[in-house]
């Protein structure tokens, strides 16, 4: 049987990226940059539907936001427990590093 387990957590100000990253192994962080706000809960939305079975992972939104993504915060996600979805923002691939970036 399936369980959804999700977490979720906004940051009021852009600039104010100030997370820990987790010691749980269970714990995926998913960060969303769109290009539209309808477009970033949409995708929160559908994140929040994965179903994973229970005792394996779970998500834990961090932040969505709007814009491209800058390299400040391809610089702040760069663990290797972390994507970030990108809806139709551009993305500076060269300076991913460890993240999983989905576009």
């Amino acid at each position: 049987q399936k369980k959804r387990k999700i977490l979720t957590g906004e940051i009021e100000d852009p600039d104010d990226i100030k997370w820990t990253v987790s010691n749980d192994p269970k714990q995926i962080d998913i960060f969303i940059k769109a290009n539209t706000q309808e477009a970033a809960d949409a995708v929160k939305f559908y994140v929040n539907q994965i179903e994973i079975p229970e005792n394996e992972k779970y998500l834990n939104v961090v932040w969505t936001r709007i814009g491209d993504v800058s390299d400040h915060e391809l610089r702040e996600i760069n663990v290797p427990s972390s994507i970030l979805l990108a809806f139709n923002v551009k993305v500076n691939e060269k300076k991913v590093g460890k993240a999983s970036v989905c576009q």
